[in-house]
Order: C-alpha cells, then sequence, then structure tokens
C-alpha cells in the first residue's frame, strides 16, 4: 500500500508536466487577397490577351473599368503598384512588359514548332487541311513548356471529322511531344 501514493504522485507529476509544457498553437496565415490591377479605356486586345499568363503568374488579378475608369480603380493601381515596387523593383513596369514581350514572342515560337511536327504535318496531309483553317491553344505549363492544342475545320464540309493534336511544346529543346495529358483549355490562350 505505501507504492500507491508514489504511484499516484508519479501519475500526476507527470500529467502536469504534459499539461504545462503546452505549445502555443501555430498560427495560420491568412491568404493573401489576389492584387488587382485596374484597365480603363479600351486596351489592345493581342497585348492583352498574352499579358494575361504575366498577370497570373504575378498573382493579379485584372479588371476591365470601362472607358473612363473610376477613381476606386485609380487608388487600387497605386496600391498595387507599391506592392509591385516591393516584391520586383523599381522597375517593375518595364520587367512586367519585357515579360510580356517575352510571351508573344515564345508563342510565336511555340506555334512555329507545333506546325513543323511530323504529327501535325501527317494530319494536315491526311486530311488535305493547311495551317489557315486550324485552331491552336497555348497554355503555359512550366519552365519553357507549353501545352498546345491544335483543332483544324474543313470550310467545306462541315460534317468532316478531322482529330484534334494535343502536345507539348518544350522551347529549351525545341522539342514536340505528343500529350495524353489533361488540360482545362479554358484557361488558354
Amino acid at each position: 500500500m505505501k507504492n500507491v501514493p508514489k504511484i499516484i504522485l508519479g501519475f500526476l507529476l507527470v500529467f502536469t508536466l504534459g499539461c504545462t509544457q503546452n505549445k502555443k498553437p501555430k498560427l495560420v496565415k491568412p491568404t493573401p487577397k489576389p492584387l488587382v490591377w485596374h484597365i480603363a479605356g479600351l486596351p489592345n486586345w493581342f497585348i492583352l490577351s498574352n499579358s494575361k499568363i504575366i498577370y497570373k503568374r504575378w498573382g493579379i488579378n485584372i479588371f476591365l473599368d470601362g472607358c473612363s475608369g473610376s477613381i476606386e480603380g485609380i487608388k487600387s493601381n497605386k496600391k498595387t503598384a507599391k506592392i509591385l515596387e516591393k516584391r520586383h523593383g523599381k522597375y517593375w513596369r518595364q520587367v512586367f512588359e519585357t515579360a510580356v514581350d517575352e510571351e508573344i514572342v515564345n508563342r510565336y515560337s511555340v506555334i512555329d514548332l507545333v506546325f513543323n511536327a511530323k504529327e501535325v504535318l501527317e494530319i494536315q496531309k491526311k486530311f488535305n487541311v493547311s495551317k489557315d483553317n486550324s485552331n491552336t491553344r497555348v497554355m503555359f505549363i512550366g519552365k519553357n513548356r507549353y501545352a498546345v492544342l491544335v483543332t483544324w475545320f474543313d470550310p467545306s464540309e462541315e460534317n468532316k471529322q478531322i482529330p484534334g493534336q494535343q502536345l507539348i511544346v518544350n522551347l529549351a529543346t525545341k522539342a514536340v511531344t505528343v500529350s495524353n495529358g489533361k488540360f482545362d483549355w479554358r484557361r488558354a490562350y
């Protein structure tokens, strides 16, 4: 019976030590609100469609603010510009514009590589279709890598079935390979 109080005392000691050494709960950082850039007036749609990828990479949502813009849009752009200056430096606008220009060049390089790929040339020859009656969807998927969906239409025969081709292009190696991956082509340009 003498051992019973020691066991209880030992249990209480371990229990209280376990309770007193509680660690502070880790605080979960809230997800930052995405940045928004307001575009006033009629944008250049060619540049806007190619810059959407860069906006997305930089974590910026775009908002078309109408022909004359808004005071809220100007205020929001000033706040966003300060944040972008902290992230990308004083010349963030030039860095952004250079990234857009590079993306435009990359897009045309990707399309040139695709239309010289043997798989695409075989389909064009087999179905007697050309680059002129094709649609391409290009999607950035990683450094120097793009997914491309090429589809054709025959203006003379609406019911003609022409298979589309899904490809992966690596600009660094100039390699074009067939892909069976599943992509959300709605976000492609």
